[in-house]
């Protein structure tokens, strides 16, 4: 979409409530051997001196701030409806970014036209290997993998995680932006794979761009209200993404038997509210799966 010289890239962080990461993060971030042409921190409405700190702290960073929580994907769009470049890094503030990790985003992402959205390798505090891309099953059910022996040339993937991804500002706008129905998180960035998939780009990730993920959001998997969003957001990329025949047919015939085992032993009761979250909204959904490009 832009020539290797002259496209510039924006670094877009939503925050909430970050206070004891916004140091680490942003650090990292001024240590870039490819220094972004502009940082743009969304505030969540967080309650904690976030906003106040990250603007006395690090002035380069522009501070846009929501007077209510809206949830991570109305962030991610809050920004990038903001940013000047062409090129958006999408970045989680529970991270920690190598120097070389936007430089190498960049010069892949730049190399290949027919790649719309590019993920990367991400560690454990100890340096372990967690993530290369992430799979998602008919039930919509994810995991992340790791490649022991990744190529050179980046690689497809079922979906990039959005904790640390480069894409084409106008690519995803043409998308509608992150679906902010996938609220308050959760599923946006594997929603937002697929979308870019059927407009014949590819959905890739590079080992050469590495970063630390503290994962904070994803702590207290087994709590209520972790696999109540989950599941809620779960259930709603299933019916926006998945054929119609498999909806009426196939799906629900899955889901019983996913929801009467053994894996779902335990939160049953979460997983009854997150159907009915999404019965309730089930005419927003299917317009969602029907809209068009922009």
């Amino acid at each position: 979409m832009s020539s290797l010289q002259d496209a510039a890239v924006s670094v877009i962080v939503p925050c909430y409530n970050s206070l004891r990461f916004v140091d680490t993060c942003f650090s990292a971030l001024g240590r870039s051997t490819h220094p972004p042409d502009e940082i743009i921190a969304v505030d969540d409405a967080s309650t904690d001196g976030t906003p106040e700190h990250l603007e006395k702290t690090f002035p380069n960073v522009r501070v846009i701030r929501r007077r209510r929580n809206g949830g991570f994907a109305r962030a991610v769009n809050t920004g990038m409806r903001a940013a000047r470049s062409e090129m958006i890094a999408l970045l989680n503030v529970d991270t920690v970014v190598a120097e070389d990790w936007l430089g190498a985003l960049v010069t892949t992402l730049q190399a290949d036209p027919t790649i719309g959205i590019l993920g990367c390798r991400m560690t454990d505090a100890e340096g372990c290997v967690r993530h290369d891309g992430g799979t998602i099953d008919e039930l919509g059910l994810t995991e992340h993998f790791v490649r022991p022996d990744p190529p050179d040339e980046p690689f497809d993937v079922p979906y990039a995680c959005g904790a640390g991804v480069l894409y084409w500002r106008e690519l995803v706008l043409r998308l509608n932006g992150f679906d902010e129905g996938f609220s308050p998180m959760y599923f946006e960035d594997a929603d937002l794979c697929a979308r870019i998939r059927t407009q014949n780009y590819r959905v890739c990730s590079t080992h050469k761009a590495v970063m630390r993920h503290d994962e904070a959001n994803d702590t207290g998997r087994e709590t209520p209200r972790y696999q109540r969003r989950y599941h809620t957001s779960r259930v709603r990329y299933v019916i926006k993404h998945a054929p119609l025949i498999d909806l009426l047919w196939r799906y629900p015939r899955a889901e019983a038997n996913y929801f009467l085992g053994g894996r779902a032993a335990g939160f049953r009761k979460q997983l009854l509210r997150a159907y009915a979250t999404n019965a309730i909204r089930l005419p927003a959904i299917l317009a969602s799966k029907r809209r068009k490009v922009v």
